[in-house]
């Protein structure tokens, strides 16, 4: 797998924005070239070989990609960064879509997490828990990724208000997938 640098479609909307920083700020232009954890579906190329073995991916659900990383890694791959590699994602301008893009990402990553790594009941009891911690660790992991970058720090500081809003509603999201309501 191969993948590359994902950049805002949309520069014109504070909240097309937010929605970007909320969801790719880990692939933005300044990322360096390498192995990654994870790469997105938005600007990713896969052998077929990988598909067939690994995929496909999970009907309906969003955070299917990530699902199709972590059965990749459970084998000892890792995909590779290549900045070279580019495309413009067209984010969501709604304020309320955007919120709620964010809620229902962070309950499908939490229902998918919990069916790919076959949570007990405690474990998902433990990640609800937690989840009130999560707008503060995942701001601080979005902080991260535009300060090394180096990147979009200006527009950044104009959309924290909206990014930390959407990392509460994923968190809320996430919450209620660990609770048990599919998306």
């Amino acid at each position: 797998m191969i993948g590359g640098t994902i950049d805002n479609g949309n520069p014109e909307s504070l909240v097309g924005w937010a929605y970007y920083f909320c969801e790719l700020s880990a692939w933005m232009p300044g990322t360096p070239a390498g192995p990654m954890i994870e790469i997105p579906t938005g600007c990713l190329s896969v052998k077929r070989w990988a598909f067939d073995r690994y995929g496909p991916f999970l009907e309906g659900m969003y955070s299917s990609d990530t699902a199709f990383n972590w059965r990749i890694a459970e084998d000892g791959h890792r995909p590779l960064f290549s900045p070279s590699m580019r495309v413009a994602h067209i984010n969501p301008t709604g304020f309320r879509d955007f919120l709620a893009r964010k809620a229902f990402h962070g309950r499908s990553f939490a229902t998918m997490r919990v069916d790919e790594r076959g949570f007990s009941r405690m474990r998902r009891a433990i990640f609800a828990a937690l989840s009130p911690a999560l707008p503060i660790v995942l701001a601080l992991r979005n902080i991260r990724n535009v300060l090394v970058r180096g990147c979009y720090r200006k527009q950044y500081v104009g959309a924290f208000p909206l990014v930390f809003l959407g990392l509460t509603a994923w968190s809320w999201g996430e919450l209620l997938g660990y609770l048990g309501r599919r998306p």
